[in-house]
């Protein structure tokens, strides 16, 4: 099994924006199935957002991820606000 797989396999994929109109603030974030995730991931239709810290992330992720601490969101969440791709998060 590939690394990224293996983070995969144990994260929580949620999803957190459905698309740039979709969702709002008070809509709780969605789940989807790994081989809907792992489809969108191979498509590149998606933004994948890894959440955990920038020690963990370093350790190991799934290719093409990008490292935004959950703890350091207030610095970074506006940066995906016009995203037109939905935004995956994962923290495991």
């Amino acid at each position: 099994m590939k690394r990224w797989q293996t983070v995969a396999a144990g994260a929580a994929l949620a999803l957190a924006v459905a698309r740039s109109g979709g969702a709002d603030a008070t809509t709780p974030p969605g789940r989807i199935a790994m081989d809907e995730f792992k489809k969108a991931l191979d498509d590149k239709s998606v933004v994948v957002l890894d959440v955990r810290a920038a020690e963990q992330y370093a350790a190991g992720h799934i290719p093409g991820s990008l490292s935004r601490p959950l703890a350091t969101i207030d610095s970074w969440a506006s940066e995906f606000k016009e995203s037109k791709k939905p935004i995956v998060t994962y923290c495991a």
